[in-house]
Parts: structure tokens; C-alpha cells; sequence
């Protein structure tokens, strides 16, 4: 009976195949200039800090490889282009520092996916509109207004990413017909996951079945 587990073990690890986990490829930006600033005067006074504005995007490998487009607006209900995120696992949008609600203000796919009914007071509206350059790189727009800060990067299918912050919160960036907010600027890179392949995983499985049997054994 004991030969037999060990048959069968041996059978199913020469039946598995030799395939690989979900591999994503991973699209970050850094911010490398820090124009954007609280202020130091009224009505929001307080320590002059850096507004930092993080951004990645992961797709499948398969997407990446093959071209992809990601796009979803509720800037503006034109009706004209249906939301696409296939093969997009993951996204997140952060600006740290946000200087009218002192702290951090996160959001992910999710909140891309199914933004929330716009127009409400203070409502946070999304758009992203990205695609894959022949070179690799994002080329595109993607933006988020909190309802107090808006920022948004241009992506241009190279490595320097080219962005603007607005907030009412700031003296110096607030937008309107004169001043249109605080430009920066930042580099994108990617990195491919490297997930343990299934090969691996069931002969490790196999392996310790095989030890119990020969111990069970002896």
C-alpha cells in the first residue's frame, strides 16, 4: 500500500505541468522635485512640508507584453468611452503631506474602478488614461481631485514624468487664471515579479509526501 502512495506521488509530480505563477509588471513613480509646499501664512498655518505625489500601477505580464490601454473618468460624464482596466491587478495614488487635511490621502484601484457619483461637495473624482509606449514606458494622463487637493501627471512614453498640484489649502499653489497650481517633475521605472514557479511548489510537495512514506517505512 505504502508503494503505492509513493507510485502515486511520483506519478502526479510527472503529470503536473511545468508552469509558472501570475507574474505583473510594476510601473512606479518618484517624485525628484519638491515645489509644492503648505503654507506659512492664513489661513492654514503651520510647518512648510513638501507635497509628495507617489503613483504605481501593476499589470499582468501578459498585458504588459502584449499592450494595454487603462482608462475610467468620472472628471466628466461624456458617455463617450467605456471604462478599461483589463489586465490592470493593481493601482494606488497617494500625495503625502496633503496640506488642507494635514496627512496622507491614499486611494487604489478600487476607487478607480467604481468612483463614487460625482458632483457631491468635496468629492473625490479620479481619471486615468495610460497606455504603453513602444518603448515600455506609460505614456498617458492620470489625475485625482480630492475635493481639496488635485494632482496629476502627464506620462510621455519616457522616463521623466512631468507633474502639476493645486490645492485652495496653499498660498503658493492655488490654482486659478493666473496661477495655475505647482509644477514637478519625477522618473518612472518598472520591475517584473518574479513569483516561484508551480514546478517548484509541487515537487516540494511531492518530496515531503515521499519522506513520510520512507519514515512511516522504516
Amino acid at each position: 500500500m505504502k508503494s503505492l502512495i509513493a507510485a502515486g506521488l511520483v506519478a502526479a509530480l510527472a503529470a503536473a505541468p511545468l508552469t509558472s505563477a501570475q507574474a505583473d509588471v510594476i510601473y512606479s513613480f518618484t517624485q525628484t522635485t519638491h515645489t509644492t509646499q503648505s503654507p506659512t501664512s492664513s489661513p492654514y498655518t503651520g510647518a512648510t512640508l513638501p507635497v509628495i505625489t507617489s503613483f504605481t500601477l501593476a499589470v499582468t505580464d501578459e498585458a504588459a507584453l502584449n499592450g494595454f490601454s487603462a482608462y475610467s473618468d468620472n472628471f466628466n460624464f461624456t458617455g463617450t468611452r467605456p471604462t478599461q482596466l483589463e489586465g490592470v491587478v493593481g493601482l494606488s495614488f497617494n500625495l503625502f503631506n496633503a496640506p488642507q487635511r494635514r496627512g496622507t490621502v491614499s486611494f487604489d484601484l478600487n476607487d478607480f474602478v467604481t468612483p463614487p457619483p460625482f458632483g457631491l461637495p468635496d468629492q473625490a473624482r479620479f481619471r486615468i488614461d495610460i497606455s504603453v509606449a513602444a518603448g515600455g514606458l506609460l505614456s498617458g494622463l492620470v489625475r485625482v481631485d480630492t475635493g481639496m487637493e488635485n494632482s496629476w501627471l502627464s506620462f510621455d512614453g519616457t522616463a521623466s514624468v512631468f507633474g502639476r498640484f493645486a490645492s485652495d489649502g496653499t498660498s503658493l499653489c492655488t490654482a486659478n487664471d493666473s496661477q495655475p497650481g505647482c509644477t514637478f517633475s519625477g522618473v518612472q521605472t518598472t520591475t517584473t515579479t518574479v513569483p516561484e514557479p508551480m514546478s517548484i511548489a509541487l515537487f516540494g510537495a511531492g518530496l515531503a509526501g515521499l519522506a513520510v512514506v520512507r519514515r512511516r517505512k522504516a
